[in-house]
């Protein structure tokens, strides 16, 4: 017995010890926290009221604030998602499937190969005859609009889905009816989920990754530049080239080639496929004029825009991610809402729709239905689009377009006020010019 007793002593010892590392841990954060991937918001140490206190909220807070900060909570849960990994092939992470072979998908990928998400044949009609018209009165204002439909993992790699979910295959997908639709408009359209296919089995390197839900880094980058020589070709002046002059093979993946695995927060990395990695450079030469480019787009495009595409191809544009948010070299992150969308769209030659064919059941967002609407209640009249012409004017002329900057500094007002006044100012001396003549 006293062997059995010392032994149970050790034991509630060592559990002391075990919890009373916990509580040191949480309360001084001796060893670093443990960083975890994906959205969360820290809870923070509730404030004791009266209040509070009869009504059980403290309480409720105080349990939430204890138990978000217990010693090694992140190392824990990185822990218990390895284990369900590991053990029973589950992926703690909203929205995640674990395909064949360890191939890592997200839901809606699954869900828009095999059609379950399709929105109709009358949604994706009107959605396609808003676009058409809206395209035409953006024509009128001398912006082209092109359509680019990214790809999605699930139509690159219906391999690897699940048996279990392939027996959900329905007859049609957005992404075929929003294609032909588009076709048959003769809507500029870049089909990158067709091309991909098309390239699955001859690509030099990976266009997809094991780990991640986007394009490879690889695939982004010739995308990138083959958008821009369709730009280029669609507006008929040369735009900056994407020159890539090496491609390094690669066993750890970079950039967003792991970002499924990494929202997972496994405590041991998977093993990727090897992917490649181009080491490219900006070719200016040639080009004189600046063409914007407004991006509206899904998360496919944060790729280019992170790697300067926007700066340096698309000469400093705007990306309305989600036609919510917008994003600018050089500017904080501002909210559309918060600004003059028609103006900004204005300072643009060009309006890129860029989303994934796993996003067409929202395609666009609700800018197609802005559009629409703003240019049924505000047909352009010519003088607006002598107008637009003027603005043009400045913005493409560097030395005019400095002047009016300068101006407004004087003045105190934005860029985009000052170039308003002074294409108003250049009509009024036409129209005055004219009343003259008559």
């Amino acid at each position: 017995m006293g062997k059995h007793q010392h032994i149970k002593k050790i034991l509630f010892a060592g559990i002391i010890v075990f919890l009373f590392i916990f509580r040191i841990q949480g309360k001084f954060k001796i060893f670093e926290k443990g960083y975890l991937n994906g959205y969360y918001v820290n809870t923070a140490a509730p404030e004791l009221t009266v209040d509070g206190w009869f009504s059980a909220d403290y309480q409720a807070k105080k349990q939430l604030y204890i138990e978000e900060n217990i010693g090694f909570r992140n190392y824990l849960i990185r822990l218990n998602n390895q284990f369900a990994y590991s053990i029973f092939g589950v992926a703690r992470a909203n929205g995640v499937v674990i395909g064949k072979e360890k191939y890592l998908f997200e839901e809606q990928y699954i869900r828009s190969y095999l059609g379950t998400d399709f929105v109709g044949e009358e949604v994706i009609a009107e959605k396609v005859k808003k676009l058409e018209f809206v395209t035409q009165q953006l024509k009128l204002e001398g912006i082209d609009l092109i359509n680019v439909i990214a790809p999605g993992k699930g139509f690159y790699y219906p391999e690897y889905i699940p048996n279990s979910r392939l027996r959900e295959k329905q007859d049609t997908t957005n992404y075929e009816r929003y294609l032909n639709a588009l076709q048959q408009k003769n809507l500029l359209t870049i089909d990158v989920n067709g091309w991909f296919l098309k390239m699955k089995d001859t690509a030099t390197y990976p266009l997809y990754p094991k780990g991640g839900t986007h394009w490879s880094h690889y695939g982004e980058m010739i995308v990138a530049d083959s958008i821009s020589r369709f730009i280029a070709d669609v507006r008929n002046t040369p735009l900056p080239k994407i020159v890539i002059e090496s491609v390094e093979w690669s066993d750890t993946s970079r950039y967003a080639d792991n970002d499924i695995e990494l929202g997972m927060n496994l405590l041991f990395h998977l093993k990727p496929n090897r992917m490649a990695y181009p080491k490219f450079w900006f070719d200016k030469t040639g080009v004189d004029q600046k063409t914007r480019v407004l991006t509206i787009g899904d998360s496919y495009y944060w790729g280019m825009y992170g790697h300067e595409v926007t700066d340096y191809v698309f000469s400093n544009s705007q990306f309305w991610y989600y036609n919510n948010l917008v994003y600018q070299p050089g500017f904080d992150e501002r909210k559309l809402s918060d600004m003059n969308k028609m103006n900004e769209l204005r300072t643009h030659q060009v309006v890129m729709l860029l989303f994934t064919e796993g996003n067409l059941p929202h395609f666009a967002y609700g800018f197609i239905d802005d559009l629409y609407e703003y240019y049924t209640n505000h047909p352009i009249t010519d003088r607006e689009l002598r107008l637009v012409a003027a603005k043009k004017s400045i913005l493409n002329d560097a030395d005019w377009l400095q002047l009016v900057k300068d101006d407004a500094v004087k003045k105190g007002v934005t860029l985009e006020e000052n170039i308003q006044a002074h294409a108003e100012y250049m009509l009024f001396k036409e129209e005055s010019k004219q009343l003259d003549q008559q």
